[in-house]
């Protein structure tokens, strides 16, 4: 998707990002309430990618089949 885009621009995007800048929203799913909107922030994902990837030891994802049956809307989705 980014190919059209020059390595400057990706560039001067990433670094005007910040640590508790929201990057994504989603909903929770109602179940005991009305559902809300939650605000995930750039370091929060970073964080989540980051110990998913300790915990699952996906060094080398070629070697590995990944079966996702959650929602787009789940954030493990994401």
């Amino acid at each position: 998707m980014g190919s059209k885009e020059s390595d400057e621009t990706l560039d001067e995007i990433i670094e005007s990002l910040t640590p508790n800048e929201c990057s994504s929203v989603l909903f929770t799913s109602g179940t005991t309430g009305p559902p809300k909107a939650v605000m995930l922030s750039h370091d929060n994902l970073i964080f989540k990618v980051e110990a998913t990837d300790i915990h699952l030891q996906m060094k080398n994802v070629n070697d590995r089949r990944v079966l996702l049956y959650l929602p787009l809307s789940h954030i493990a989705a994401q």
